[in-house]
């Protein structure tokens, strides 16, 4: 009985994540790369560079998050993690395929420059191994991005 009992609830299972079209699997952050989106533009004399946001999710339920003006993740990652330079930290929350956090810049040295800022982040994860997100910046603007991944390391 006991075995029949677990043989029909796998099935059950397997047939919802069928029927669903949605693996598990979409739903897991990755830890080895860097996610990223293009956030903005910076306008100076003669020049436009492009903002580009990049987040680093630990599995201790940690993330960071970096803004620069280059889109060079493989660079980045090699600077851009717990140990190295980083503008804002956290502590993300997954449930299913919703993801929230908030990041804080009281751990960086760029606090004593730009005082504190905290950023909040919600959104979720896609099919396609994506993040959609609505950030709230710390001056209270809100946007929302596309954030892809790459494999870094």
């Amino acid at each position: 009985m006991k075995t029949l009992l677990i043989l029909t609830s796998a099935f059950l299972i397997n047939v919802f994540n069928f029927t669903s079209g949605f693996s598990p699997k979409a739903a897991e952050i990755h830890y080895d790369g860097l996610y990223f989106a293009k956030t903005g533009e910076l306008n100076i004399p003669n020049k436009k560079m492009d903002i580009y946001n990049y987040i680093r999710f630990y599995k201790d339920g940690g993330v960071y998050t970096q803004s620069v003006t280059a889109y060079d993740p493989e660079k980045i990652s090699k600077w851009f993690n717990k140990d190295g330079r980083f503008e804002r930290k956290g502590t993300y929350k997954l449930k299913d395929t919703s993801l929230n956090f908030e990041v804080t810049n009281n751990e960086s040295p760029d606090k004593a420059l730009e005082g504190a800022k905290k950023d909040s982040y919600t959104g979720k994860l896609t099919e396609d191994g994506k993040l959609q997100l609505e950030v709230k910046y710390a001056s209270g603007t809100v946007k929302e991005f596309t954030f892809e991944f790459v494999k870094t390391n």
